[in-house]
């Protein structure tokens, strides 16, 4: 074999492991402390994944059900599944301002979480009906004073940013800025792309 018959192959392998590729890596960036709903957004997200945890241990004390049992492996499968997609619905609403309500993975996730919640509630009525140990109080209250604080210093923040100014959308005459590029007989536009895609060069 070749040196050119191995760079074939590994070029054909390439193409091969590239259709299980994903399509393109997206950069998350929640930004957690640049505003309140930042925080307080990204603060459910880490709330509901640790619910979501916690009820799995819950449900299988108080209904009794087996570690080995198959009804947890596959409410861990389902679960696991919705939430890649939940958790990146409820990223795109925080983060772009096109998406103006939960989508329905995400609801769907939240109605999960708030039904497993009912239950332990339900059936934790006589079972934990000891007090929380001293030390359990006393970290939960360190915990709801940080984040109090955290609320107060970004509300304010939020405060002293300067207003910004909104401009009424005309659809009959919208406020577009194109600059086109020549090369090879391509262009590119900033703000409107389809608009580039009619335009020659001579």
């Amino acid at each position: 074999m070749c040196i050119r018959d191995r760079s074939y192959y590994r070029s054909e392998l390439a193409k091969i492991f590239a259709l299980f590729s994903p399509n393109e890596w997206s950069n998350y960036k929640w930004k957690m402390f640049d505003s309140l709903s930042n925080f307080l957004g990204t603060l459910w997200a880490i709330s509901m994944s640790h619910i979501i945890d916690v009820n799995h241990f819950f449900l299988k004390y108080l209904l009794w059900i087996p570690v080995n049992h198959w009804v947890l492996l596959i409410r861990i499968l389902m679960v696991g599944a919705l939430g890649i997609i939940a958790i990146k619905e409820y990223y795109m609403f925080l983060r772009d301002c096109n998406y103006r309500r939960f989508s329905s993975s995400t609801w769907l996730y939240h109605f999960l979480l708030l039904i497993e919640m009912l239950i332990n509630l339900k059936f934790s009525v006589q079972t934990f009906d000891e007090p929380f140990p001293a030390h359990i109080k006393i970290g939960w209250t360190i915990i709801g004073v940080v984040v109090a604080t955290i609320v107060v210093v970004l509300f304010i923040k939020d405060l002293m940013k300067p207003a910004k100014k909104t401009l009424e959308f005309d659809p009959y005459n919208p406020p577009i800025d194109i600059e086109y590029v020549k090369c090879n007989n391509t262009c590119s536009s900033h703000t409107a792309y389809n608009i580039c895609l009619l335009y020659t060069s001579d």
